[in-house]
């Protein structure tokens, strides 16, 4: 009972210091779980796509970020279907869809829908417009860009003493851009 008292002000710091520590902890523990995970948020697109888009594996999630404004927090969703972008705005605490521009698109997304050229047939179309044969030339890279209504395939390739920079709207099934330099030395 002495010790106690001798070292009431010591003992007094120290249980205030862990009610302290375990008031931060809480406070931390539940900022972090009152926003919906972004599984839950990929979940939500695809439950409210179900009947708008025909093939889920063809959804492809490029950005899901939290916006932890204390007035409305609210996931920003990017995806892509069939080259197609969208854009979900989901409510980071209860889940639901704030805005979409699905519905804008689902004509294109109907017509995009399996209907552009594989990257060999890209291919084929940069050969057939230089009048050569893939044996014939030397391909040193090829860049595939997913855009907004857009599949473009570009070529880097190689014939005798020239360099050539191809690009193919894989959709449009045709070239949209070409170069060539000739390489020194």
């Amino acid at each position: 009972m002495e010790f106690i008292k001798k070292n009431i002000k010591w003992i007094s710091i120290i249980f205030i210091l862990l009610v302290i520590i375990i008031c931060i902890l809480i406070y931390l523990f539940n900022i972090n779980s009152k926003y919906i995970s972004k599984d839950k948020v990929k979940e939500i697109v695809y439950k409210e796509s179900k009947y708008k888009l025909k093939k889920k594996n063809r959804i492809k999630f490029k950005k899901i970020e939290l916006d932890k404004n204390p007035d409305k927090p609210k996931y920003t969703v990017l995806l892509s279907y069939n080259y197609i972008e969208f854009e979900y705005v989901i409510d980071a605490v209860n889940g639901k869809v704030i805005k979409n521009n699905l519905d804008s698109f689902i004509g294109s997304v109907e017509l995009v829908n399996s209907k552009h050229i594989s990257k060999k047939e890209a291919k084929k179309l940069v050969l057939d417009d230089i009048k050569l044969k893939e044996k014939d030339v030397e391909f040193t890279s090829t860049k595939v860009d997913e855009g907004y209504e857009r599949l473009l395939y570009t070529f880097y390739f190689r014939y005798k003493n020239y360099k050539y920079e191809y690009t193919v709207d894989a959709i449009a099934k045709t070239i949209v851009s070409k170069d060539s330099k000739v390489i020194q030395g």
